[in-house]
């Protein structure tokens, strides 16, 4: 039995489908090679179950106990963001139980939700976890904690940390959308037949930019992408990540937990 939570997203199901369909929760879910396998899309930026779209932990685990029925005893969880938190408290209630996790395969697991109970510590039911995290020198997410930092018992835990945005994590990078709000700041302040003006990136860096409005914003997109840093928008603000690092570091997150994926038989 494979559960996959997936992180938090937009508020509708088509538009958070649209948006989270090559994250690597969802990918894992769709290459899993075992029959019992459920995909929980995450909460809205609300994060609470009130607004009807975060699935409890209660949810996930009537699901395994089903599968158990059936005689499917070997148990995987994944979850990404918020929805990693949900799957250590999964995994919690099932240590409640009595029941053995045989892998857990977090990505960038934050708990921002005061309503699924203490997700700190891995329990001591699951066999093996793994956990990658994002580096605090990326400046990505910064209001975000960790958890599932720690496992008790003697189960094996590896965290491996890697330089992505929160976005990249997850398989589903900030950049385009970051930078896409950047170049339209731009885009504005430019003028039809106005001179040339100056732009100041988020790294510090003045360019150049030509006049003529929307050809000057095509222009020049592709020369703010390359130098600038990625901004999350909000109270987060820039990063210190650029696309191509976040695109390095997410594939290379990709990598390491595909490895971890088919030594435990999840994906072929």
């Amino acid at each position: 039995m494979l559960a996959g939570i997936d992180g938090t997203g937009p508020f509708w199901d088509d538009a958070y489908q649209l948006a989270m369909q090559n994250s690597f929760v969802h990918k894992i879910v769709q290459q899993a090679q075992m029959p019992n396998r459920n995909y929980y899309r995450g909460p809205d930026l609300s994060g609470t179950h009130y607004a009807g779209n975060l699935v409890q932990p209660e949810t996930v685990v009537v699901d395994i106990l089903n599968a158990r029925r059936w005689g499917d005893d070997k148990i995987f969880l994944t979850g990404y963001s918020r929805g990693g938190a949900i799957a250590i408290a999964a995994a919690a209630l099932l240590a409640s139980a009595g029941i053995q996790v045989d892998a857990l395969f977090l990505f960038d697991a934050v708990d921002r939700s005061w309503e699924i109970g203490s997700t700190a510590v891995i329990p001591d039911n699951v066999r093996y976890a793994y956990h990658a995290v994002r580096m605090d020198s990326t400046s990505s997410r910064e209001t975000f904690d960790h958890c599932g930092l720690g496992m008790r018992g003697p189960g094996e835990f590896l965290k491996r940390e890697f330089y992505t945005t929160h976005g990249g994590m997850g398989g589903v990078p900030w950049g385009e959308r970051g930078f896409t709000d950047q170049v339209q700041r731009a885009a504005n302040a430019l003028k039809p037949c106005a001179p040339e003006i100056s732009y100041r990136l988020p790294n510090g860096q003045v360019t150049p930019m030509p006049r003529n409005g929307p050809l000057a914003l095509e222009a020049q997109r592709d020369r703010i992408i390359g130098a600038g840093y990625i901004s999350e928008g909000g109270i987060d603000g820039s990063t210190k990540v650029t696309m191509a690092e976040e695109r390095r570091g997410m594939e290379e997150v990709r990598s390491w937990m595909w490895w971890q994926l088919w030594k435990h038989g999840v994906i072929g």
